[in-house]
């Protein structure tokens, strides 16, 4: 008789993967709830073997729900999806889980977890079974078996808008997630092979309507590796803007999933290490092939028929920006009015470099806290629909690149990101809270227009600076 699973998420997508991924084994039975308030109304009705929980479920507090839980079910064992795959998160405080569950995963390593959580002794559990993240797994060769491929595309693409993914190689179509119906991915996919010319470096963006389906789409490819091109689909009026983010990210995890895993940092490091033993993500160095920031201001108008039918003849290349890869001229205003309805006065967006010091001078920005640093930044960037151009976290230091909108300022981006990477920080570090308290970063913020790394000479006045204003003695290392 199959085991019963009770599995309770806000995310109807989320929730519907997990049903599927273990109903079509045919070991399990699974029941979807939405709420704290329909997880305990079902745990009261039924004895179920198992209950899956997403720890950031709307409504009651998680910690108390999951006593309830056990309450009404003593017997049933309990696996938690935590929240930012942190299980030493605020929410989770007290509890003892049989199991976590991190995001993203493969399914058959979710089902090994299932199996052998349900087939563990009663009681509660000498230490936790990890469902481990399939993006941090080791040995991942997706790029050359098309079913964990498409795996890889389904984890990423619950955290992106898009309402497909694919790769494609050589031209053919390599694997896909997503909710498109296949003639339609594979009519995306014939287009890429027409679209994408080997050794192509610039981005392509393209608005189409697609025969098999008459929907309205838009297409965001970028290169790889080698001859592999990845694609995002989106519906028809999204933002270019996001989707060039999202499509960043996600050629990011995939490019560094299949190249060798680098050794881990060390957890403190001195300020004056030499360059090669400071964390940096270069991220102008990784995506350098990233095409400029769109034009426009506000959110993209609708595009009308003639406008999509008159894209899917024409190729929109993004070109370089001024002084990269020599500098291609950029599309005049008429090209973008016709590409996106832009104004002959459209603003220009801004773009600067900021830089940002721990609030204290013996606090190292190296290891997991560095990592957790770039991570932030990263996701903030995402969620505003910045462009992050560059990030380097170095032992005495962050600086990052970033173009905004034209009502965007560096002050407010500084303020955003020093608030948000600060929650981060102390999320997964409380000690740091306890021992450092309030911001995390020292007052102000040093920034320059454009996209340039801050001059050295200049990044240690301000440092100088910032430290003597606090009463500290500045270090006498190295900034580069």
């Amino acid at each position: 008789m199959p085991k019963s699973i009770l599995v309770a998420t806000s995310d109807p997508a989320y929730g519907e993967l997990l049903r599927s991924g273990l109903e079509d084994s045919g070991l399990y039975g699974v029941t979807l709830a939405s709420g704290g308030s329909e997880l305990l109304s079902l745990a009261s009705e039924h004895a179920y073997d198992l209950a899956i929980l997403d720890a950031e479920l709307p409504g009651e507090p998680f910690a108390p729900l999951v006593h309830g839980l056990a309450a009404a079910c003593p017997r049933m064992k309990v696996m938690i999806v935590p929240p930012e795959n942190n299980p030493r998160h605020a929410l989770l405080t007290g509890l003892a889980p049989h199991g976590y569950i991190f995001n993203p995963f493969f399914l058959p390593d979710l089902l090994d977890g299932v199996q052998a959580v349900l087939a563990a002794a009663e009681g509660p559990p000498p230490q936790p079974l990890l469902v481990h993240s399939a993006l941090r797994a080791e040995g991942l060769c997706w790029v050359e078996d098309p079913q964990r491929a498409g795996q890889v595309l389904a984890r990423l693409l619950l955290q992106t808008d898009a309402a497909a993914m694919l790769v494609a190689f050589e031209g053919k179509l390599w694997a896909s997630a997503g909710s498109l119906p296949e003639p339609a991915v594979a009519e995306i996919a014939g287009g890429l092979g027409e679209w994408w010319q080997e050794g192509q470096k610039l981005d392509l963006a393209r608005y189409l309507r697609l025969r098999s389906t008459g929907s309205e789409h838009l297409v965001y490819s970028t290169a790889l590796l080698d001859q592999l091109v990845l694609a995002l689909v989106y519906a028809g009026g999204s933002s270019l803007t996001r989707a060039r983010a999202q499509s960043a990210l996600a050629a990011e995890e995939l490019s560094r999933l299949a190249a060798p895993q680098p050794a881990a940092e060390p957890d403190a490091l001195d300020e004056d290490a030499p360059d090669e033993e400071a964390l940096e993500i270069n991220l102008a160095a990784l995506l350098a092939d990233m095409p400029p920031p769109d034009p426009q201001a506000h959110p993209e108008p609708h595009l009308d028929s003639a406008a999509l039918e008159w894209l899917r003849e024409e190729e929109i290349n993004f070109p370089w920006e001024e002084g990269e890869r020599g500098g291609g001229a950029e599309p005049s205003a008429q090209d973008w009015r016709a590409l996106l309805g832009a104004a002959d006065d459209a603003p220009r967006e801004n773009c600067f470099t900021c830089a940002l010091l721990p609030a204290q001078p013996d606090q190292h920005l190296t290891g997991a806290l560095a990592e957790q640093i770039g991570m932030g930044i990263r996701q903030i960037c995402m969620d505003f629909g910045w462009r992050l151009s560059g990030l380097a976290v170095r032992p005495g230091h962050v600086q990052f690149s970033v173009t905004v909108g034209p009502d965007g300022s560096s002050s407010s981006v500084a303020s955003v990101v020093r608030q948000r990477t600060s929650e981060r920080i102390y999320n997964r570090f409380p000690h740091l809270r306890a021992a450092r308290g309030g911001d995390f970063w020292a007052p102000g913020c040093l920034d320059v227009p454009g996209s340039r790394s801050i001059p050295v000479e200049t990044l240690r006045n301000y440092i100088t600076q910032t430290r003597q204003s606090q009463g500290h003695q500045p270090s006498t290392g190295t900034v580069e």
